[in-house]
């Protein structure tokens, strides 16, 4: 009988034994799912982070493109309104340059008339251009390259005056 205490009392132990080790087993099993749990909750947390700050990134990058875009809208428009206010200045000066005659002074430009292509001499301007250009110099292409030039009439006295002025002036030249 005292084995079968010693026996029953050793079953006994080795059952609270088994019992002890499938709690602690049960309460380590549940630690690792809890830590489990909470590694899986940390990793979405840093994964939501992660998502978070890309986003903030793309917007801030977003952003940054359109500022750029705007900036570069704003300096596009810049140059067009510099280019139409120096174009603007040149037509004006342009005019005002026509406008000055030979005096100096600003007065209405002379209006050539219209002409055919036989101005002074054979073969002047034929253009509207040139026709309509008030500083236009007909004379500035004929040939100024020195000349031979032979008298073919007779000499004349430079203090002698003709007939017919002495009829007219009744002899007092």
């Amino acid at each position: 009988q005292r084995q079968q205490a010693v026996a029953a009392q050793r079953a006994q132990m080795a059952a609270d034994q088994a019992q002890r080790a499938a709690e602690e087993h049960a309460a380590a099993e549940a630690a690792a799912a809890q830590a489990e749990a909470e590694r899986q909750a940390h990793q979405a947390e840093i994964e939501a982070r992660r998502e978070k700050l890309a986003k903030e990134a793309a917007d801030r990058h977003q952003a940054q493109l359109e500022l750029a875009a705007q900036r570069h809208a704003e300096h596009v428009a810049m140059l067009a309104a510099e280019k139409a206010a120096a174009e603007a200045a040149a037509e004006a000066a342009r005019v005002r340059d026509y406008r000055i005659n030979a005096f100096g002074t600003d007065v209405e430009p002379h209006k050539w008339k219209s002409h055919d292509a036989d101005w002074i001499y054979q073969g002047g301007p034929e253009t509207d251009d040139v026709k309509n250009d008030v500083y236009y110099n007909e004379w500035g292409t004929l040939d100024s390259t020195d000349h031979e030039w032979g008298v073919t009439e007779p000499l004349v006295d430079p203090a002698s005056t003709d007939d017919w002025l002495n009829n007219v002036g009744g002899g007092i030249y």
